[in-house]
């Protein structure tokens, strides 16, 4: 009834006033960043009222996806609500769980030493949103991307040119969600190579798996962090010209279609825990990019009763813009859990344009602000955004100190989701954090037993991190791997798992072609970044017609 009611299009967060374009759904998905090199956000937003919250709470997570992206297609000419329900009912047949994600408990002891595990009423859950192929939360919103690009692309006739840039599990989810599409895409995708990043990997190896096999993905390995590789991959978007005729495109957490199913993942969690659509509950997420927790802000802005808990790890910058209102450049740290080594959190600006109530100028002002050495934010906008939104820093001794605890209690974490786990305990929220020191997970808020129900959103399956579970556990990778009992009865892990073991351990070094990259970007021709990723770009087959962009010129993607 609501998708019926109400008309969505929407805006790009760097636009306000009479000048201020709104835009479809197909064309928000097929633009990817908005033509003046802003992100979109929804113009205006529904409001979910308890009842359809209720009614929601008894569709399984594709019914309950497809009915919240159907919020956002009215007056899309090109975007049905039956279309919907196709992409997203055929969507997760790859995934390993039945249920798509998973919400359990998480066992932490109260004040008073008792277990607060038993049921889903009070207590720490962790929402498992990694059961697809390559076993990170990002399978869910780029499976959906990816066939709804196919739907748009194949009725227009036309090809996009995709460029990925990846601090780790970005790169795999694409390219895994894109196979079977060289009709109508063609992918590149950057990633940051072992020695130059905490890459672990794993990870690499997902990566280069899949290009011989799929002729239209291209993997191109990067002597730098993520954020370098990020830097010509801006000024290829920048160029409107070169825009228009490759016809660039991206699913990175940018694209609207992973802002929206990212926000389908907190209200379908919420109503595993709530289904009465009754009480609070807080959400704890790992950030990297902030791109979660943008889609956290949408959902508590749909009319979910919730706050947020936001982790990151020592590449702060997250945490120091929205705790003290003042942010600078500075390089990427390597980290525990490096798909969050992120100094230049994009999503951020999402964020700053919610909570300025969609104020367009501020945002572009901000942005100018960091462009020119430092961004600092007025203190109301702080204090605002603090009512539902804290952040916590959290160091690589606590993240794997989280990850002993709750192991101990009986459920292993990835890294990163042991960065979101790790900042609950500290209850940002309340007066008291919690004591990590004194046999891990040990209460230290008086009014535990009563704060509201904690969901951790967890990012990955820890097997994909092996080797630092066992640094936390002091096991050899091997011995984490052989643990975990879903190796053996969930397809998607044992296949990663069976990557991993076969993982190469180093960088390719001097002028040896790292496995499945096409090219790479070395350290020492790093001027020569764009020129080179123009050319590579400039080479690849024609095949279908590429889609036109729009001649406009494109601001910085940041």
């Amino acid at each position: 009834p609501i998708a019926d009611r109400v008309t969505m299009p929407f805006v790009s967060v760097l636009s306000d006033g009479r000048k201020r374009r709104s835009y479809t759904f197909s064309e928000a998905v097929l633009l990817g960043w908005a033509p003046n090199g802003g992100m979109f956000w929804p113009e205006s937003v529904p409001h979910l009222d308890p009842a359809t919250l209720r009614e929601w709470a008894a569709l399984p997570y594709a019914s309950l996806c497809a009915e919240l992206l159907k919020l956002f297609i009215s007056g899309d000419k090109e975007m049905t609500a039956s279309d919907i329900d196709s992409i997203c009912h055929g969507t997760f047949e790859r995934f390993g769980s039945a249920s798509t994600v998973e919400v359990r408990p998480l066992s932490v002891p109260s004040a008073a030493g008792r277990s607060s595990s038993g049921g889903f009423d009070d207590g720490y859950h962790v929402c498992e949103l990694w059961h697809g192929p390559t076993l990170a939360f990002k399978d869910l919103g780029m499976a959906v991307l990816a066939r709804t690009l196919g739907h748009l692309l194949r009725k227009r006739g036309e090809r996009l040119t995709l460029l990925v840039g990846t601090s780790g599990d970005t790169g795999s989810a694409a390219m895994e969600a894109m196979r079977g599409m060289g009709d109508v895409v063609r992918m590149v995708v950057l990633y940051p190579l072992q020695g130059y990043s905490a890459i672990t990997p794993t990870q690499e190896a997902q990566m280069a798996a899949v290009p011989p096999g799929e002729p239209h993905i291209h993997l191109v390995g990067v002597e730098g962090s993520s954020d370098e590789l990020d830097v010509p991959m801006e000024a290829c978007f920048r160029d409107a010209d070169f825009r228009t005729s490759h016809g660039l495109g991206t699913v990175n957490s940018v694209n609207i279609v992973r802002l929206l199913v990212q926000a389908a993942n907190f209200i379908y969690a919420y109503l595993c825990v709530r289904p009465s659509a009754s009480g609070d509950v807080e959400f704890a997420i790992p950030c990297g990019a902030a791109g979660q927790l943008a889609s956290g802000l949408l959902a508590v802005a749909l009319g979910l009763p919730a706050r947020l808990i936001g982790g990151t790890n020592r590449n702060d910058a997250l945490h120091r813009v929205l705790s003290g209102g003042l942010l600078r450049p500075s390089r990427a740290k390597k980290t525990v859990s490096p798909s969050m080594d992120i100094q230049m959190p994009y999503n951020l600006w999402r964020i700053l344009y919610f909570a300025s109530r969609g104020d367009g100028a501020a945002v572009r002002r901000w942005r100018s602000d960091l462009a020119a050495g430092a961004l600092r934010l007025p203190g109301n906008i702080v204090l605002s955004l603090a009512e539902l939104l804290q952040t916590v820093c959290i160091s690589d001794a606590e993240t794997l100190q989280t990850i002993k605890a709750a192991h101990g209690r009986g459920y292993t974490l990835d890294p990163h989701t042991a960065v979101g786990v790790a900042a609950a305990l500290h209850h940002p929220f309340s007066a008291a954090p919690l004591d990590l020191t004194q046999g891990g997970m040990a209460a230290g808020v008086e009014s535990f037993d009563t704060s509201p129900a904690v969901i951790c959103m967890a990012c990955a399956h820890p097997v994909k991190f092996a080797a630092t579970v066992g640094e936390a556990l002091d096991w050899d990778p091997a011995t984490v791997v052989q643990s975990m009992p879903d190796v053996a009865n969930h397809l998607c892990v044992r296949q990663v798992a069976a990557v991993a073991a076969s993982a190469r351990v180093g960088y390719a070094q001097g002028t040896e072609m790292p496995p499945g990259c096409c090219a790479v970007l070395r350290r020492a021709q790093q001027e020569e970044w764009e020129a080179q990723l123009r050319t590579l770009i400039e080479g690849l087959p024609d095949g279908a017609k590429s889609r036109p962009a729009p001649a406009y010129h494109l601001r910085s993607a940041l």
